[in-house]
C-alpha cells in the first residue's frame, strides 16, 4: 500500500449527516409518568360495603418546565458534538504530523545510508593509502571514526524511522498485513511563502471547537441556574382527579392537588452547586482562551524557526557537506 497524506483515513470514525437524539435529550423531552393510586377499606360493622378510593395525578410543574429542559438538553447535545468534532480534528492533525515525521525519518535514513557507503569507501581507500605509507595513523583513525559514526547515525535513524512508523500505525489502527505500507513520495519542498499569519490569535480563538463547546457549557449551566431559581419555591405540584365511593354506595369525584412545601429545603444546595459550576466554567473559559492565544504564538514561532532551519540546511550546510564528500 502506498501511503500519501491525501489517502490517509482515520479508522472507526464515521460522521453521519443529521443529528441523533441522545438519551438525555429524549429524557428531557418526556413528561414524568402519571401516578395512579387506590385504596380499599372494609367496615367492621354493617353496612358491609367497602370504601374504595382511586386517584390519578401528574406533576404539572414538569409540564411547565419542559421547554426549558429541552433547551438545556439541546445545548448539552451541541457541546457533545463540538467536543467530538474537536477530537476528530485533533486526531487528524496528529495523523498528518505523524505521517510527515515518519516520511522525514525514512528519507533521513535513506540519505544516511548513502553517506555510510561513501564513508565506508573512504575508509577503505584510507586503509590502502595507509598500507602504502601515504597517510599516518591519525589520518586513518579519523577516517575510520567518521565511517563508524556514520554507521551509528544510520542505525539510530533506522530505529527512529521504525518507531515513527509504529506510532502512525497506532494512530491509524493498523495491524497484521496492513502495516506493510510504503511511502509514496518524498517530503514536499518548502512553499515560496508562508500563509498570512496576521490575526492568528483572533482566528484561533474564533475557530477552536473546544472553546465553542465550553461557551455552550456556560450557557447550559446559566439556563439550568435560571430554571432552578424560578422553581425553587415550587419543587412539586401534582394535579389530578380523585374518586371515592363510601360504604353507603355514594360516590364523590373531584380534582386533587398535592403541593410540596419547601420548609426545610428551598433548593439552596442545588443553587450553590450550579453557581459554583458556572464560575468554574467561566474561569476555565478564560484560561482556555489564554492558552489558545499562547499556543497560536508558539506555533507561529515554531513554523518560522523550522523554515529558517530548513533554509539554512539547504543553502549552507548541505552544500558544505557535499564539498567535503
Amino acid at each position: 500500500m502506498k501511503a500519501t497524506r491525501e489517502n490517509l483515513r482515520l479508522p472507526g470514525i464515521r460522521i453521519e449527516p443529521g443529528v441523533e437524539i441522545t438519551g438525555d435529550l429524549a429524557q428531557a423531552a418526556r413528561l414524568k409518568n402519571i401516578e395512579i393510586g387506590g385504596s380499599w377499606r372494609f367496615p367492621g360493622t354493617p353496612p358491609s360495603a367497602a370504601n374504595t378510593e382511586y386517584s390519578v395525578a401528574a406533576d404539572i410543574l414538569d409540564l411547565f418546565t419542559l421547554p426549558a429542559r429541552k433547551k438545556i438538553a439541546w445545548r448539552e447535545l451541541e457541546q457533545t458534538k463540538l467536543r467530538v468534532a474537536d477530537s476528530v480534528l485533533r486526531l487528524a492533525a496528529d495523523v498528518q504530523s505523524a505521517f510527515y515525521t515518519a516520511q522525514a525519518s525514512e528519507n533521513l535514513a535513506e540519505r544516511l545510508a548513502v553517506i555510510v557507503e561513501v564513508n565506508d569507501a573512504s575508509a577503505e581507500v584510507a586503509q590502502r593509502q595507509y598500507d602504502a605509507g601515504n597517510i599516518n595513523d591519525l589520518e586513518l583513525q579519523n577516517q575510520q571514526a567518521s565511517a563508524s559514526q556514520a554507521r551509528l547515525d544510520l542505525m539510530q535513524a533506522q530505529a527512529q524511522s521504525r518507531a515513527d512508523r509504529e506510532r502512525l500505525n497506532r494512530l491509524l489502527g493498523l495491524s497484521g498485513q496492513h502495516i506493510h505500507w510504503t511511502m509514496a513520495e518524498a517530503l514536499p519542498g518548502l512553499p515560496a511563502t508562508e500563509s498570512p499569519l496576521d490575526n492568528l490569535e483572533s482566528l484561533a480563538v474564533s475557530q477552536r471547537l473546544d472553546l465553542t463547546a465550553l461557551r455552550s457549557e456556560m450557557e447550559s449551566i446559566a439556563a439550568a441556574l435560571k430554571l432552578k431559581k424560578n422553581t425553587r419555591f415550587i419543587p412539586g405540584v401534582n394535579v389530578g382527579v380523585q374518586t371515592e365511593r363510601d360504604t353507603d354506595g355514594q360516590r364523590v369525584t373531584g380534582p386533587n392537588v398535592t403541593l410540596e412545601l419547601p420548609l426545610f429545603d428551598q433548593g439552596q444546595p442545588a443553587l450553590a452547586r450550579l453557581a459554583a459550576q458556572y464560575r468554574q466554567a467561566e474561569n476555565n473559559l478564560a484560561a482556555l482562551e489564554t492558552n489558545i492565544r499562547s499556543e497560536g504564538r508558539q506555533a507561529q514561532d515554531a513554523l518560522l524557526a523550522a523554515r529558517g532551519t530548513v533554509e539554512h540546511y539547504n543553502q549552507t550546510l548541505m552544500p558544505q557537506r557535499q564539498k567535503n564528500l
